[in-house]
């Protein structure tokens, strides 16, 4: 409600800049409705001689005279704003659009019962068509921001499942993708009913809620109430010998961390602990934005990278991550904080950056430019959310990275163009492998060829994990 009011407002005070005096008319110190009278012949004739001096009479009369204008046209903006920043709060939506136009057509009636003598009519009507056009694009970016970066806003405006649907179709749906995707899938959900693991509850330093799963290595054992590993039978064993060896599995957009246990069932039965997190306002940790592997990068390590460090100080630790997830563990692979217990990183469909992913996007899906549409969104989500779309960028960080990486990629990737690996590939400064594999799609690798990518990331790891 306290939205739509404000949006109303917004309309009202364009009307209001029609009740104020004539522009550029107080210059001939003539009341408004007689042009002639008060007119000082000599003064005009004197002025019309001097260009010049007529231009800076009139700027100084017209900010003198039209001061109510000014205000009522810079309060309409800030209003605009006010609207657009809490949107996100109200969760209208584009539902909200309907107030916005018709606040605007409020403010674009008043000058049809106005005296259209003025000479200044055609300037007074398309100036607050020309405000309130970016009061609409405000709005329009505002919901497109919430429609992309909040996954509950997706849900309300059923974008979720419209994504979901044109992503699957754009993926490759050969018979062999489909067979190995059902077989990986019955294989995880069996294997799911007698694997021990546990939940775990994290806070991040701005209050928001996470949580993970974590599976340990050794999995003929139980769990106490503290979440520490103990032996099923303490008559037999008063310890568990836990590995070294750890992995980190990041999802990917609007996703969640059940989507990895697919993976999480490879690196348990090859002795790793492992991790599978949900990150930034996805699964049910909770956010703001997603954070497109920037705020994601900053969590990670601040919070469970941390977390395996206090239970093992020697850990060596792998990130794993799948398309934002992937980009979330090249943009740690840049920070000079990430702790030397990460010893590698395997990269299954990332992105360059998330400005050209939108960008392009935007344009394949909608057919509209990168500027200003990503532009505008990037500079609203630093006003809402804190922080820049156009630093989310894998590629800028794997230029300083020094962690051992593996890049996959499937050649026919729709979502994530396969020239986006051979980019980051080129871009690392760091130990690197890079396989493509051909005919897979997006995120379909371990689905096209089961063999060749589980055993390109075994040879890889043994590289750098020891046992």
């Amino acid at each position: 409600m306290i939205l739509r009011l404000l949006i109303l407002l917004t309309g009202y005070l364009w009307g209001c800049l029609f009740l104020t005096k004539p522009l550029w008319r107080a210059h001939t110190g003539s009341p408004a409705g007689n042009p002639d009278k008060g007119r000082n012949t000599n003064q005009s004739a004197n002025t019309g001689k001097n260009p010049d001096i007529r231009k800076r009479i009139s700027l100084r009369l017209f900010l003198k005279c039209n001061l109510k204008f000014i205000i009522f046209a810079i309060l309409s903006l800030v209003i605009s704003f006010i609207a657009a920043y809490i949107s996100y709060e109200t969760q209208l939506g584009y539902r909200f659009i309907p107030y916005s136009a018709l606040g605007c057509v409020l403010g674009l009636l008043f000058p049809l019962f106005r005296d259209l003598r003025y000479k200044q009519k055609a300037f007074r009507i398309i100036f607050p068509i020309f405000l309130s056009i970016i009061n609409l694009y405000i709005v329009l970016v505002n919901g497109a921001l919430n429609a992309a970066l909040i996954p509950a806003f997706m849900r309300r405006l059923d974008a979720f499942e419209e994504l979901t649907v044109k992503n699957y179709s754009e993926q490759v749906q050969t018979q062999d993708i489909k067979d190995n995707a059902k077989d990986a899938y019955n294989e995880t959900k069996e294997w799911l009913k007698g694997a021990l693991y546990a939940v775990y509850l994290a806070k991040s330093e701005d209050g928001y809620s996470f949580d993970a799963a974590y599976f340990p290595s050794a999995q003929d054992a139980s769990f106490d109430e503290l979440g520490n590993v103990i032996p099923k039978d303490s008559s037999t064993a008063s310890s568990v010998q836990l590995s070294h060896k750890w992995a980190v599995l990041l999802h990917g957009y609007t996703g969640w961390k059940e989507a990895m246990y697919e993976y999480a069932k490879y690196y348990v039965e090859n002795g790793y602990n492992v991790l599978v997190p949900d990150l930034r306002c996805c699964g049910s940790s909770e956010g703001d934005f997603i954070g497109m592997g920037l705020t994601d990068a900053k969590d990670v390590n601040e919070i469970w990278i941390s977390y395996i460090l206090k239970k093992d100080p020697n850990a060596q630790i792998v990130l794993h991550g799948q398309s934002m997830g992937a980009a979330t563990a090249l943009i740690m692979s840049g920070d000079n904080t990430l702790p030397a217990n990460v010893k590698a990183i395997v990269s299954d469909a990332a992105y360059t950056d998330a400005y050209s992913m939108f960008g392009d996007k935007a344009y394949k899906w909608f057919s509209l430019p990168p500027f200003p549409i990503v532009d505008s969104a990037c500079l609203m989500l630093v006003l809402r959310g804190g922080y820049n779309l156009k630093e989310a960028s894998p590629i800028d960080a794997v230029s300083q990275s020094h962690t051992p990486t593996l890049f996959m990629h499937g050649s026919m990737d729709a979502m994530i163009d396969v020239s986006m690996a051979s980019q980051l590939f080129d871009s690392a400064t760091c130990k690197k492998e890079l396989q493509i594999f051909e005919g897979s799609g997006h995120a379909q690798n371990q689905d096209k060829d089961p063999e060749l990518f589980y055993g390109t990331i075994t040879s890889f790891l043994s590289k750098y994990i020891s046992d």
